[in-house]
């Protein structure tokens, strides 16, 4: 089962993608493929089938098919959105998807058509000033958005049923709550506060509701990733210029594990098996490999960093059954 990771270039506004070797390592599959302005990451259906990226410049999200064989992209068409979409997280069901639009403050509900790919809006929820990051529960039953103007993060109950968005809760963080981890059991999550501490919430791993919030020692994270186990967290601190790891407790606590210096990390990733974790480094336009010490969760580099396109952001790793 070969497996690829495709980078969001926001600058050169195209899409890098590399096949996964066994030890982790990353070839380059073709050129470039072009994207809409300042795209901004990418999202695969879980069927494996297609691909969309979100062009926060251009207003839009392009859908391409899928080639499993190779992980080449082929355009097909472009759905308008709202003002500068951020991010697209696809439902477990893949019938539907939810994308947060950063100038207007909205998340979108959008129906997949399982034959096609294509999209279609369903409904719209302004949920603050600005919405960038957001996280879904496991479950596909909550959608969680950090409000950094009101210092508060937010859970939004999917109601399938009618196809909305229902506001739940409104958790206490403190100020500038941006990017949102939940682990694979649904039970904790996790939300940088960019310069200040990183906030612990408990879940409730069946309805996703919110507990109270903690604060844990963790300073200078804009953006934070879980491995697929639920054993160790990544946290990627731009204005320090490293990624620091995490060994995730019983209770959902972060004990460290190391850190490691790269450059201007602006977007991390864990692969599908646990193993290896991406980074983009935003400023030297290059792609980190790092394999994941199995038993302390401590970063250990791959070989020296990939090329990438010009500002590389979002990143993602699929296994696709060829």
């Amino acid at each position: 089962m070969p497996s690829f990771l495709y980078v969001a270039n926001r600058d050169s506004s195209d899409i890098s993608i590399f096949q996964l070797n066994v030890d982790g390592s990353l070839d380059p599959v073709g050129p470039a493929v072009a994207a809409g302005q300042e795209v901004s990451s990418v999202a695969i259906h879980p069927s494996g089938k297609f691909a969309y990226a979100l062009n926060s410049r251009s207003n839009s999200i392009g859908l391409y098919e899928l080639d499993a064989d190779s992980g080449g992209l082929s355009f097909r068409r472009e759905f308008g959105t709202g003002a500068r979409p951020e991010q697209m997280l696809i439902h477990p069901s893949g019938q539907f998807a939810f994308v947060s639009t950063t100038s207007i403050g909205n998340i979108g509900l959008y129906s997949i058509d399982g034959a096609t790919g294509d999209l279609e809006e369903k409904h719209r929820l302004h949920a603050g000033a600005t919405v960038t990051r957001i996280a879904m529960h496991p479950s596909g039953t909550s959608v969680y958005y950090g409000s950094p103007g009101d210092g508060v993060v937010l859970r939004f109950e999917f109601d399938q049923a009618n196809l909305r968005l229902i506001l739940r809760e409104s958790a206490p963080a403190v100020p500038n709550p941006f990017d949102i981890a939940i682990t694979p059991t649904g039970n904790f999550a996790y939300v940088c506060n960019v310069f200040n501490f990183m906030t612990i919430y408990p879940v409730d791993a069946v309805t996703g509701a919110l507990g109270s919030g903690r604060s844990a020692p963790v300073v200078g994270a804009f953006f934070v990733a879980v491995d697929p186990m639920g054993r160790f967290a990544y946290a990627a601190m731009p204005n320090l210029n490293k990624v620091e790891a995490f060994v995730i407790g019983d209770s959902g606590e972060l004990s460290s594990a190391g850190a490691v210096t790269t450059p201007s990390p602006a977007s991390l990733t864990v692969d599908p098996s646990g193993k290896f974790v991406y980074v983009a480094n935003g400023a030297a336009n290059t792609i980190a490999a790092y394999t994941i010490n199995q038993a302390s969760g401590a970063l250990e580099p791959l070989g020296i960093p990939v090329a990438a396109g010009s500002g590389p952001s979002g990143l993602i790793v699929v296994s696709l059954a060829a």
